[in-house]
């Protein structure tokens, strides 16, 4: 016959059991909580940093059009005038001071790179003034705004794979709650200690890998 004293100790014992366990489940609930509270709160933030990066290379990428716009014109204007220093340089039978004056006065006219090139031309005989490195000067700005505008749009992606790999996280955290969970309510114990090392595991190896993404601030 077994002692009444005996049975009451196991039944003790057994109770404590469950209690510790009910302790771990309630602490990894917790951890898992904060820690998708924390990949979310990330995740938000890097979202908000890819906007603003994709924001600011359409805004670059709009400025350099507009350099882009401007050099061209700039270019074109020169060009056309240039075309008429070789009009007045070429008159047949005209005044060539005359010509010369008149010359003068239109590369007054042009950018202060193609009245350089124009001069170039006529003092060393080129057979053209706008060399590359003429179109250079002009398109040089429009091309690093560009790299500017490609380098915030790379920024942007990087952001959104961070910001991905945290909404990962706290898809893999979820099944922590679901595991933890569920292992509190079950009677099998062999099954309820193999949801809660489940759980567990999952939670240190999203834990570990978050640890090691990089960190967003306000």
């Amino acid at each position: 016959m077994t002692d009444a004293s005996t049975v009451t100790d196991e039944v003790a014992e057994l109770q404590k059991k469950q209690q510790r366990f009910e302790i771990v489940a309630a602490v990894l609930l917790g951890l898992a909580t904060v820690t998708i509270a924390w990949g979310s709160y990330q995740a938000n933030l890097w979202g908000g940093m890819q906007d603003k990066a994709l924001t600011e290379s359409a805004r670059l990428s709009t400025d350099a059009a507009s350099e882009y716009e401007e050099a061209s014109s700039i270019i074109s204007l020169d060009q056309t005038l240039f075309v008429e220093v070789v009009l007045q340089l070429n008159q047949p039978g005209g005044d060539e001071d005359a010509a010369l004056e008149t010359v003068d006065f239109i590369t007054t006219n042009m950018s202060e790179q193609g009245e350089a090139a124009v001069n170039d031309w006529f003092d060393n005989d080129l057979d053209f003034p706008f060399t590359d490195a003429y179109y250079e000067s002009f398109y040089s700005a429009g091309d690093e705004t560009i790299q500017e505008s490609d380098a915030k749009f790379e920024e942007g992606s990087q952001n959104n794979t961070t910001g991905d790999k945290y909404v990962l996280v706290s898809t893999i955290l979820a099944s922590v709650l679901f595991f933890a969970g569920i292992s509190t309510v079950l009677h099998t114990d062999r099954v309820k200690r193999v949801l809660l090392g489940s759980a567990a595991v999952l939670w240190i190896g999203a834990a570990i890998y978050i640890a090691t993404l990089p960190i967003a601030s306000l």
